[in-house]
Order: structure tokens, then sequence, then C-alpha cells
């Protein structure tokens, strides 16, 4: 219960006992000015709604005051006392609706939705080039709205705007709540842990990840790499294709992307006990029926972790890999909280062109820069090293729309289906760096400046792009809007090329906009460095391919 809650209950029922004996005493003191005491819990309940809010849970207290009031208009011991015991008895019916009523504060999950699918429908900036149907996402999710509110599940009701983000395909599109409403959610959506994870090779088949050793699983002879070939009686690609909620799936805006991840969702697909198909070490099919060991979402945020994180290490990281190369760390498109206030990052620049000026003295021919779960950052930040880091001549980064202030939106040609262009950004190289050969690690998690930064060094001669998938590709600015159950992100500021086509992110068809030079094999080899070697298979790669 709030505390605020629990505070207007004692004070009703607090006033409510004062008056009881309060109406013997104003009875003697023969004075009609006492009567002004039984208004005094009224505006105190105003107050008290007007911090709070109004709970239909504590309509018995709200009753209890109103009928307070009948003090102030009688002025009969009897009726005046007999007003006070039935606001407390109202008041204590409050309290164990409180305690047993699933609703009690619960949010407006309806009304939330309707003011989170309104703002998102008026400003989205992609609506025709995503080929979003915003009547269509409408009635579909309106009713499973309404399901939730009438059976007051809060975790269901984030399920469904995790489903309806991540059904737009715009990594920017985001939704957030109290973290143990979204841990429960997760739990629920991702379903059985059976002691290992799957994912899909490169050469089509699905292979066991991260076994877990004191498993039945792992008892039956599964180990990492062991090829899966059945789940409950069915293809894991047939449960790929028609049986998993492909709207659970995180960083989605690329259908590529997706089809690596979706096999993970298999492996929590289940009841207490599941039956796994695979082949043994000799080459010979068997199954095994392995018991739930709890929920999957444990195992997979550690195997997607184990997949996508990169290097751990902090901001602008420099390490020496071999001889003549080194790796610069990139987490963030950021630097420190003044430079992106004000949008100066001529000091971070400085640092970092020592930092190369004196690679290159070590005999530094090669760089490797891990951005990889690159959360994105500040444009002032990429412009910043992709100075350094091209040619001494004039590059043109994106343009931004032109904002129309008497309609109060972006200005867009629908007979085009493009924005009108407003200001261009633009960038003069310093080749700093040189003609040293630079490999840029990038996954499905390199997010919105992240992608800004690889789109942009992927024009140079001298920059491979790989991974074992392309980057996320979204790249608009964002806007929040906050209700009641949580905080909704989405693109609304559109940035685009010099033709007002969107930048970077994908159409309805979803295919890379940034696509990898080299697609880093994901195959028995980079299963066997990864989960059981605990190598960076990916840096590793790129250490081999910048060496021939």
């Amino acid at each position: 219960m709030l505390y605020s809650d629990l505070i207007l209950i004692l004070v009703t029922i607090g006033f409510s006992l004062g008056l009881y004996f309060l109406a013997g005493y104003a009875a003697k003191a023969l004075s009609s000015k006492w009567k002004l005491c039984y208004v005094v819990p009224f505006i105190v309940c105003i107050l008290f709604a007007e911090l709070s809010g109004t709970e239909i849970s504590l309509l018995g207290v709200y009753i209890g005051v109103a009928l307070l009031f009948v003090g102030f208009i009688k002025e009969d011991v009897r009726i005046r006392r007999m007003v006070s015991v039935g606001t407390i008895v109202l008041t204590f019916v409050s309290i164990l609706i409180c305690l047993f009523y699933p609703g009690y504060r619960m949010p407006n999950f309806v009304s939330d939705f309707k003011t989170g699918f309104t703002s998102m429908k008026e400003h989205y900036c992609m609506t025709e080039h995503k080929n979003i149907d915003w009547d269509a996402m409408y009635e579909e999710y309106l009713p499973k709205f309404k399901e939730a509110q009438k059976n007051h599940d809060e975790v269901e009701n984030y399920i469904l705007w995790i489903e309806l983000c991540n059904s737009m395909h715009d990594g920017h599109v985001a939704y957030s709540a109290d973290k143990k409403i979204a841990d429960k959610a997760i739990d629920k959506m991702y379903g059985n842990d059976y002691g290992l994870s799957l994912i899909t090779l490169s050469d089509g088949n699905t292979v066991a990840i991260n076994v877990q050793e004191n498993s039945e699983v792992y008892s039956a002879g599964i180990r990492n790499g062991t090829v899966i070939t059945s789940w409950d009686g069915k293809s894991v690609d047939e449960l790929k294709s028609n049986d998993i909620p492909i709207e659970w799936l995180p960083y989605n805006p690329v259908k590529e992307n997706d089809d690596f991840n979706s096999a993970m969702l298999v492996a929590g697909m289940g009841g207490d006990i599941v039956s796994i198909g695979f082949i043994d070490e000799n080459g010979k099919e068997k199954s095994v029926s392995a018991p739930k060991l709890g929920t999957y979402s444990k195992r997979l945020e550690d195997t997607v972790d184990i997949l996508y994180s990169g290097i751990k290490a902090s901001n602008l990281t420099w390490h020496d890999l071999n001889e003549n190369t080194a790796v610069l760390r990139l987490t963030q498109m950021m630097y420190d909280t003044d430079s992106s206030a004000n949008s100066n990052f001529s000091r971070m620049k400085e640092e970092l062109k020592a930092n190369i000026l004196e690679q290159k003295e070590k005999g530094i021919e090669n760089l490797i820069i891990d951005l990889r779960c690159n959360g994105g950052g500040d444009p002032g930040f990429i412009i910043a090293i992709a100075e350094l880091l091209s040619p001494e001549t004039e590059f043109s980064y994106a343009c931004s729309a032109l904002w129309d202030a008497n309609a109060k939106e972006f200005s867009y040609d629908s007979e085009s289906g493009t924005y009108v262009v407003g200001n261009k950004v633009t960038y003069t190289g310093e080749n700093v760096w040189g003609d040293g050969q630079i490999v840029i690690l990038v996954n499905m998690a390199t997010i919105s400046a992240g992608d800004h930064f690889t789109q942009l060094m992927s024009a140079l001669d001298n920059v491979t792009i790989m991974g074992f998938t392309s980057s996320n590709c979204s790249g608009q600015a964002i806007r929040g809007v906050s209700f009641e159950s949580g905080v909704l992100q989405f693109s609304s500021v559109p940035t685009v090329h010099e033709d007002g086509t969107i930048y970077i992110d994908p159409d309805a068809s979803r295919k890379a906009t940034v696509p990898l030079d080299i697609k880093i094999p994901f195959d028995e080899r980079a299963v066997k460095a990864i989960f059981d070697d605990g190598e960076d298979y990916e840096l590793q790669y790129a250490e081999e391919y910048l060496r021939k």
C-alpha cells in the first residue's frame, strides 16, 4: 500500500474518532462553530487526492469523508456519532480492498496504450518508409490491452508493449517499466531452462551452446556444438518459422539478424520435460528427456552476453593485440557530460589524436575498432573520430529534415516519399591515421550513433566492416512519452540523405543498410573458441585477416 494512502486512512480514522467525541462536547458548548470541524476531513482528502491521485479501492474512504458532511448540516449528537462510526467502518472496508484487490493502484493499461499509440502515430518519422499500418495495429492490440486491464495483469501489459515495439522493426522503438515487472515478464516470455541454448550455424545446422555441465542434457552426451535435430518432436527450423514469437527478439530491424538469433528462443520452449533429438559423437541420432531447471531468461542473457559483448573494457581504451595491431574499444559514442552538453569534443579529439600518434610511433600499422554492443551517443563524437581517421577531403555526413514551424512537423513530400532536406552536415578529414588498415567489428547491438559511425567509415578504402551479424541499422533521433505504466520511446526526428530518403534505417524489406564487408562464418570452430575455450573469436578473426 502506498504510504500516502496509508496516511490518508489513518488520518480519516483519527478524524472520525475525534469527531465522535467532539459531538458530545459541541452539544454542551451550545456553539455552531464546531460544525466546521466536519468539513476539515473533506479538505484533507482533496489534498491527498491531488498528491497521489484518486483510487477506486479507496472509495470507502471517500464516501466516509463525504458522510461526515452530515455532521456539518445536522447538529444532533446521535447523528454525528453515527456518521463517525460509519466512516470508520467504510475506511476499514477500504483497507481490506487495498490489501486484497489485485487492481489496487493499477495503471489504466488501455489509457496508456491509447496515449502511447496516439503519440507514435502522430510523430513517428518512418511510417511510409517501414509501411506501418497504424489502423491495423490499433485493432490488433486494443483488445489485448483491454484484456490485460480486465485481469489487472502488469506482466502481460509489459509483454504486449514489447511485442508492439519489436513488431515495428526499429531499434529505437522501446518500452521500459518497473524492473520487477520487467523481470517477471522476461521470465514468462522466454520460457524454461533445460540446460542449454541453441544457435544456427552458417551451414544451416542448429547446435547446442552454453551447455550446463551438471544437467540431464550434458549427461546424455550433448556438448557445445552438438547438432540438435528435433525439439519436442519438431525440427528447430519448423519451430523458428511457425511457433516462436518473433516479436520477442531484441535488436531486430534487420531480418538476417533475427534469423541468427531465432534458435535461441526455441531453447526455452516446452513444459516440465522436453524431448531433444541430437547427433552424438559417433554420428548416431539419440534423444533425451530434459526436465526444466528453472527459467530460461538468465541462460539466454548469458548466451547473448558471451556472443555479443565485445572486449570488456571501458570506453576509448587502447589494447595492443600484436606487434603491429592495436585495438580501440568504443562502448558508446560519448566522452563526458560537459562535452555532450556543449557539443564540444575538442578535448577528447586532442587526446585521441595523441593516442593515435603514439601508436604509430610504436610501429602500429593496423587498427581494430571494437564497436560491438556500442550503445550510441552524440554525432559530435562521431565527427571528431571520423575527422582523425579520414583522408584530407570534405565528407558528407547526413542531412536533417526541414522543420515546418507553422505545421509543427517535418516537411514531407508524400508523392516522392521523401523529406524536404534542411541542413547538411559535413566534416573534413585530417588523415592522422594515414593509409594503415582499419577493421571495425560490429554486431546487431551496434546501434544509433554506432550505426552512423560504421556507415561513415565504410566509405573509406582502408576500412573493412566485419562481424557475425550486421549492425543494428537504426539511425533516427528519438522522443519519449511517459504514462502510468512506463515510458515509450520512438524515432521521431528524421535524419536523411541529400535526396531526402531515410538515413540508415531499413525499409519494410528489412535488408541491412550498413552491410558487412566480411561476414564472419559462425561455424564449429567459432562455437569451440567461444563456448569451450572462452576466446574472442571475432577479434581473432580480425587479427588473422590483417596478417594476410
